[in-house]
């Protein structure tokens, strides 16, 4: 009579090759190709430019710039964005949003299609005092890098989802490469301190997204900023990007993003977030502590 254990060992020897190999054929046609893209993305800071963004989709693969959607018609309530660049629609000076009200996209393209959307804000959830940085370690001028972002506030007492990015020099760290996080673990709690970033430079990716992954030099500003987002939006970018500080650990499979754009042939979402930002300037890039490592508020 075999013993079970050796039974299950050569049953899996049988197995496991067969169900550990699988030819799979990834197809790149999209339905989604040639679809207006809209990036709205509108805060409650009035020091701080209000853009909406109107491009066109192609395909994963196609290694080409994004054709950019000239001409349109965009408002907000009965305000007027208008096209400063191509594609590029840009609020009023000190246009801002606030909380308790109902905000309503509308766009119309040159072709006569038009597109809708509503959302509102939610409450600011967390007060950001002040930042400061640290070197990790790397290559130091041959660019490839890390550093870390510590940062000192305090988070209110309510559930909050957050968007979470950084500048250099007021290069912005692009939206898909940002984070996502929501504070089920440091709800109500003051943070003095805590290592809540990192900075992983390159001249790789300096190459592909701009000086917002340069080398730290003395003078540059590190900016954090830190976006009170709603439930749909924190779903949306879980499923626009796989860089994210999700709870659990483990990030999810990616799929297609949510849309809240009314309209025919349309990708996009249209939010409105509560925004602060601290900034800190650098004084030595390599210095490996956080030099306002004691609580001072």
């Amino acid at each position: 009579m075999c013993r079970p254990h050796i039974l299950l060992l050569a049953l899996l020897i049988l197995v496991l090759p067969s169900a550990c190999s699988e030819e799979i054929i990834i197809s790149s046609d999209s339905d989604y190709e040639d679809y207006l893209a809209v990036e709205a993305l509108l805060t409650d800071r009035p020091d701080y430019p209000q853009r909406i963004l109107l491009s066109k989709t192609i395909p994963y693969f196609e290694d080409m710039d994004r054709p950019m959607v000239k001409g349109a018609s965009v408002m907000v309530d009965d305000v007027v964005f208008t096209e400063k660049e191509d594609g590029v629609y840009v609020a009023p000076t000190g246009f801002c949003c606030h909380t308790d009200h109902v905000y309503h996209l509308k766009i119309r393209l040159p072709d006569g299609r038009e597109f809708t959307s509503e959302n509102s804000m939610p409450e600011p959830g967390f007060e950001l005092k002040d930042i400061d940085y640290a070197y990790l370690g790397g290559q130091e001028m041959d660019m490839d890098s890390t550093w870390t972002i510590g940062l000192w506030g305090t988070d209110r007492d309510f559930y909050s989802n957050y968007l979470v990015n950084y500048s250099v020099n007021g290069n912005l760290l692009p939206l898909f490469l940002s984070y996502v996080t929501i504070d089920h673990y440091f709800s109500g709690s003051v943070i003095k301190g805590f290592p809540f970033m990192f900075m992983m430079q390159s001249a790789i990716n300096r190459q592909k997204f701009g000086d917002c992954f340069k080398f730290l030099e003395t003078g540059d500003v590190i900016t954090l900023n830190i976006y009170t987002i709603d439930d749909t939006f924190y779903r949306y970018l879980i499923a626009l990007t796989m860089d994210a500080l999700y709870i659990p650990l483990l990030s999810p499979q990616p799929a297609n993003p949510l849309c809240n754009i009314e309209g025919d042939h349309v990708v996009g979402y249209f939010a409105i977030c509560a925004h602060v930002d601290a900034s800190v300037v650098v004084e030595d890039p390599l210095r490996d502590y956080f030099k306002k490592s004691l609580p001072f508020f």
